[in-house]
């Protein structure tokens, strides 16, 4: 089962590597980072609160407690752990692998949060002292 496990991941690897470019711009977490800040645009150009929704609150759930659980878990308990298990070389590898999936669900989980709060809070609704800040 490991073997298959294996062989699945180094062939969607090797789709990812030949289906987007090097190019960082390319890469589909910051497309749709970039995709969601432009809906979020749209809709603060609208100045009208988005009438609370289950699915909008839920979404700003994802982004916030996923954010959050991404965060503890690589740096309390992966972090120390491999760090015990590995080798130095080992956990470089480890890590140089790992930033890149760390990195850019971090960014899409921010952007959905960010996001989504934006949406029901415009910065019209602000009180004057906090648009001061």
């Amino acid at each position: 089962m490991g073997a298959q496990m294996s062989k699945i991941e180094d062939t969607i690897h090797d789709v990812y590597k030949k289906t987007w470019p090097q190019a960082w711009y390319l890469a589909p977490s910051f497309l749709a980072s970039l995709g969601a800040l432009g809906y979020v645009g749209y809709a603060l150009s609208q100045n009208k609160p988005v009438p609370s929704s289950p699915n909008l609150s839920f979404l700003h759930l994802i982004g916030v407690a996923g954010g959050f659980g991404i965060s503890f878990w690589m740096t309390t308990v992966h972090g120390r752990a491999v760090q015990r298990m590995l080798t130095r070389q080992d956990f470089a590898t480890v890590q140089s692998n790992l930033s890149d999936v760390y990195f850019s669900s971090t960014a899409v989980l921010a952007s959905l949060s960010l996001g989504t709060f934006l949406l029901r809070h415009p910065l019209k609704t602000w009180s004057k002292e906090a648009t001061n800040l």
